[in-house]
């Protein structure tokens, strides 16, 4: 079976590499094993098909006045929402889901652009 690039099986293992990734070097986060970053990814490739957009829609104009930075903010938020929701994936507090989200989204355009060449 190929993965397409834009598929969302291939966006769930970018997001779980980078998890991965995040994960080891970030501290305040934390996750029990493999299958438990499994499941986060999964669960964030549906918040990120779902709720993103609709978050995205109601913050336009603070995301605007920030000239961008409340994206962050938003980013955060998908990954403290799936640390609540997924047992065994831990996020000690705001900041440092801010931070990890952060890491995560570099980790996550330097793993898609080395796979698409």
């Amino acid at each position: 079976m190929k993965l397409r690039e834009n598929s969302f099986l291939w966006q769930i293992l970018i997001i779980a590499a980078a998890l991965l990734v995040t994960e080891k070097i970030m501290p305040g986060i934390s996750a029990d094993g493999a299958l438990t970053i499994l499941a986060v990814a999964v669960l964030m490739g549906i918040l990120n098909a779902f709720l993103k957009p609709f978050l995205l829609l109601i913050t336009i104009p603070i995301t605007v006045a920030s000239l961008g930075i409340f994206y962050l903010v938003i980013n955060a938020l998908i990954l403290q929402i799936a640390g609540a929701l997924i047992n065994g994936f831990h996020i000690n507090s705001f900041g440092s889901a801010f931070w990890g989200a952060i890491v995560l989204s570099i980790f996550s355009m330097i793993i898609e652009s080395f796979l698409k060449k």
